[in-house]
Protein backbone atom coordinates (compact mmCIF):
# COMPACT_ATOMS: atom_id res chain seq x y z
CA UNK A 1 0.00 0.00 0.00
CA UNK A 2 1.44 3.49 -0.84
CA UNK A 3 0.58 6.99 0.52
CA UNK A 4 -1.77 8.69 -1.57
CA UNK A 5 -0.25 11.77 -2.11
CA UNK A 6 2.58 9.79 -3.09
CA UNK A 7 2.90 10.04 -6.75
CA UNK A 8 5.76 8.95 -8.74
CA UNK A 9 7.11 11.20 -11.36
CA UNK A 10 10.45 11.17 -13.32
CA UNK A 11 12.67 13.46 -11.36
CA UNK A 12 13.32 14.30 -7.79
CA UNK A 13 15.89 17.32 -6.28
CA UNK A 14 16.66 18.21 -2.93
CA UNK A 15 19.05 20.77 -2.74
CA UNK A 16 20.71 21.74 0.81
CA UNK A 17 18.35 19.94 3.55
CA UNK A 18 19.05 15.83 2.24
CA UNK A 19 22.15 16.11 4.00
CA UNK A 20 20.65 15.92 7.37
CA UNK A 21 18.32 12.95 6.81
CA UNK A 22 19.65 11.36 3.79
CA UNK A 23 22.82 10.02 5.35
CA UNK A 24 20.50 7.32 7.18
CA UNK A 25 20.85 4.30 5.20
CA UNK A 26 17.43 3.52 4.56
CA UNK A 27 16.57 6.78 3.44
CA UNK A 28 17.11 6.80 -0.28
CA UNK A 29 14.97 3.39 -0.70
CA UNK A 30 12.45 5.39 0.76
CA UNK A 31 13.09 8.33 -1.04
CA UNK A 32 13.08 6.62 -4.34
CA UNK A 33 9.78 5.82 -4.14
CA UNK A 34 8.62 8.97 -5.02
CA UNK A 35 10.40 8.44 -8.30
CA UNK A 36 9.42 6.53 -11.91
CA UNK A 37 11.64 3.87 -12.84
CA UNK A 38 14.48 5.18 -15.37
CA UNK A 39 13.06 8.83 -13.27
CA UNK A 40 16.85 10.89 -11.67
CA UNK A 41 16.97 11.59 -8.18
CA UNK A 42 19.39 14.20 -7.52
CA UNK A 43 20.75 15.97 -4.69
CA UNK A 44 23.07 19.17 -3.70
CA UNK A 45 24.16 19.42 -0.37
CA UNK A 46 27.38 20.97 1.56
CA UNK A 47 30.02 18.56 1.79
CA UNK A 48 33.43 18.25 1.83
CA UNK A 49 35.73 18.77 -0.90
CA UNK A 50 38.12 16.03 0.85
CA UNK A 51 38.34 14.63 3.57
CA UNK A 52 40.29 16.35 7.12
CA UNK A 53 43.57 14.04 7.54
CA UNK A 54 44.44 15.88 10.93
CA UNK A 55 41.12 16.57 12.51
CA UNK A 56 39.17 19.52 11.51
CA UNK A 57 41.10 22.44 10.30
CA UNK A 58 41.50 25.58 12.81
CA UNK A 59 40.26 27.88 10.59
CA UNK A 60 37.19 25.93 10.36
CA UNK A 61 37.03 25.86 14.68
CA UNK A 62 37.99 29.48 15.14
CA UNK A 63 35.77 31.89 15.79
CA UNK A 64 34.54 34.49 12.99
CA UNK A 65 33.90 38.05 13.91
CA UNK A 66 30.40 37.50 14.85
CA UNK A 67 31.49 34.94 17.04
CA UNK A 68 30.05 32.03 15.38
CA UNK A 69 32.43 28.87 14.95
CA UNK A 70 31.68 27.07 11.34
CA UNK A 71 32.15 23.75 12.54
CA UNK A 72 30.06 22.09 15.52
CA UNK A 73 28.88 18.94 16.16
CA UNK A 74 26.01 18.52 13.29
CA UNK A 75 28.81 19.06 10.62
CA UNK A 76 29.48 15.27 11.03
CA UNK A 77 27.05 14.89 8.29
CA UNK A 78 28.88 16.95 5.35
CA UNK A 79 30.61 14.13 3.38
CA UNK A 80 32.84 14.09 0.35
CA UNK A 81 31.47 13.10 -3.07
CA UNK A 82 33.84 9.27 -2.83
CA UNK A 83 30.77 9.24 0.16
CA UNK A 84 27.86 9.87 -0.97
CA UNK A 85 28.98 7.65 -4.85
CA UNK A 86 29.48 4.72 -1.77
CA UNK A 87 26.65 5.36 0.26
CA UNK A 88 24.36 5.33 -2.66
CA UNK A 89 26.01 2.60 -4.66
CA UNK A 90 25.39 0.49 -1.81
CA UNK A 91 20.99 0.29 -2.71
CA UNK A 92 19.46 -1.59 -5.34
CA UNK A 93 16.96 1.00 -6.10
CA UNK A 94 19.39 3.06 -7.98
CA UNK A 95 22.14 3.01 -10.93
CA UNK A 96 24.33 5.30 -12.44
CA UNK A 97 25.29 6.69 -9.40
CA UNK A 98 27.48 10.19 -10.22
CA UNK A 99 28.94 11.92 -7.73
CA UNK A 100 31.50 15.59 -8.19
CA UNK A 101 32.26 18.73 -6.77
CA UNK A 102 30.47 21.66 -7.90
CA UNK A 103 32.91 24.02 -9.30
CA UNK A 104 33.56 27.08 -7.26
CA UNK A 105 30.64 25.88 -4.72
CA UNK A 106 32.29 27.15 -1.90
CA UNK A 107 32.22 30.65 -3.42
CA UNK A 108 28.31 30.31 -4.34
CA UNK A 109 27.98 29.81 -0.48
CA UNK A 110 29.80 32.28 0.75
CA UNK A 111 27.88 35.30 -1.84
CA UNK A 112 24.79 33.43 -0.43
CA UNK A 113 25.86 34.14 2.92
CA UNK A 114 26.92 37.37 2.47
CA UNK A 115 23.85 38.34 0.91
CA UNK A 116 21.61 37.02 3.82
CA UNK A 117 23.79 38.92 6.00
CA UNK A 118 23.19 42.50 4.00
CA UNK A 119 19.97 41.32 3.62
CA UNK A 120 19.33 41.64 7.47
CA UNK A 121 17.17 39.21 7.58
CA UNK A 122 19.85 36.37 8.52
CA UNK A 123 17.87 34.06 11.33
CA UNK A 124 21.72 32.59 11.97
CA UNK A 125 25.06 34.17 12.19
CA UNK A 126 26.79 34.65 8.89
CA UNK A 127 29.41 31.49 8.45
CA UNK A 128 30.92 33.68 5.06
CA UNK A 129 34.11 34.22 6.87
CA UNK A 130 34.83 30.69 7.47
CA UNK A 131 34.10 29.92 3.79
CA UNK A 132 36.22 32.97 2.87
CA UNK A 133 39.10 31.32 4.97
CA UNK A 134 38.47 27.86 3.49
CA UNK A 135 38.60 29.12 0.20
CA UNK A 136 36.99 25.97 -1.19
CA UNK A 137 40.11 23.63 0.36
CA UNK A 138 37.40 21.50 2.61
CA UNK A 139 33.84 22.84 1.96
CA UNK A 140 31.89 22.84 -0.88
CA UNK A 141 28.87 21.66 -2.37
CA UNK A 142 28.52 17.87 -3.54
CA UNK A 143 26.14 17.11 -6.33
CA UNK A 144 24.90 13.72 -6.33
CA UNK A 145 22.86 12.15 -9.08
CA UNK A 146 21.21 8.40 -10.09
CA UNK A 147 18.93 6.55 -11.76
CA UNK A 148 15.26 4.82 -10.79
CA UNK A 149 15.67 1.26 -11.25
CA UNK A 150 12.90 -1.02 -10.95
CA UNK A 151 14.10 -2.33 -7.87
CA UNK A 152 11.34 -2.29 -4.98
CA UNK A 153 11.01 -2.82 -1.07
CA UNK A 154 9.26 -2.66 1.44
CA UNK A 155 8.74 1.10 2.99
CA UNK A 156 10.12 0.93 6.35
CA UNK A 157 8.74 4.53 7.36
CA UNK A 158 5.09 3.66 6.00
CA UNK A 159 2.47 4.58 9.22
CA UNK A 160 0.68 1.54 8.07
CA UNK A 161 3.38 -1.11 8.17
CA UNK A 162 2.62 -2.46 11.43
CA UNK A 163 -0.92 -3.13 10.37
CA UNK A 164 0.01 -5.01 6.90
CA UNK A 165 2.51 -7.29 9.00
CA UNK A 166 0.37 -7.69 11.95
CA UNK A 167 1.69 -5.94 14.51
CA UNK A 168 -0.90 -3.25 15.52
CA UNK A 169 -4.56 -4.44 15.30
Amino acid sequence: MRCPSRTASSTRVSVDAYTYFGTDDLYLGYLSGFARSGGTIGIVVPGLVQDFTDGVPEHLTEPQSNGKRFWEEECRCFHTADWWRAHWSHSSRVAEVHADVLPDGWRHWMDFEKAVELSGKGVFPSDAEALERDAGRYMGFVRVTARRTEASGEDLYDPALGLRVGVDR
